[in-house]
């Protein structure tokens, strides 16, 4: 059994604060995008999969949403070290791989981009985004318990637990509510950001 002290482990502050502004800047673009994506005029139809943008511009979307998703990684990772068990820093291993994933699917599904909503290609990658989804949700939720009491603990227990009992939900639901959840999910990042950066342990 790990019995490391977990303050042993932690990140320098410096680090950790520096991680948490690029967090909370990273949570403030995100809900700007989803302001962004719901007050776009569409210039598709719903059917089609890049929409409301045409194929081109929903490649440039996804692209600024994989650079945004950097900003996720980079917070998220310096949360493991803070972990009091080798169970829940795993967990927080495993929601920081789950936000790679994440990252790299935005990229992914540029290649659907021509595709109708119903197209097997299109299909394909909706399913692909579960899976890191639920990796990044269940990582927080668990990790979450490990890390001190406080303010810290439930944001980062809120963030998994949000991904199942209303962003999932949402994602499935009209356009957008799933703009809607995205975009509170990408707040909270942002607060659990701004308590890294003021230090919180």
């Amino acid at each position: 059994m790990d019995t490391a002290p977990a303050v042993a482990r932690r990140h320098p502050p410096t680090r950790t604060r520096t991680a948490g502004l690029v967090l909370l800047w990273g949570g403030i673009v995100g809900v700007v995008q989803a302001v962004v994506m719901l007050a776009v005029p569409a210039v598709v139809g719903p059917d089609r999969y890049s929409f409301p943008f045409t194929p081109g511009g929903y490649a440039i979307a996804q692209t600024t949403f994989a650079l945004q998703h950097v900003a996720l990684v980079v917070g998220v990772a310096v949360l493991a070290p803070m972990a009091a068990t080798a169970v829940t820093r795993w967990a927080l291993h495993g929601a920081t791989a789950g936000l790679v994933l994440l990252t790299v699917m935005e990229l992914v599904a540029i290649t659907a981009a021509g595709s109708s909503v119903s197209d097997p290609q299109a299909e394909l990658v909706n399913s692909l985004y579960g899976i890191p989804t639920i990796l990044t949700g269940l990582g927080l939720l668990v990790g979450g318990f490990g890390l001190a009491r406080g303010a810290l603990r439930w944001v980062t227990v809120g963030l998994g637990a949000y991904v199942f009992v209303v962003l999932l939900p949402a994602i499935v639901a009209p356009y957008a509510a799933g703009r809607v959840a995205i975009g509170v999910w990408l707040l909270l990042f942002g607060v659990l950001g701004a308590l890294l950066a003021r230090g919180e342990r």
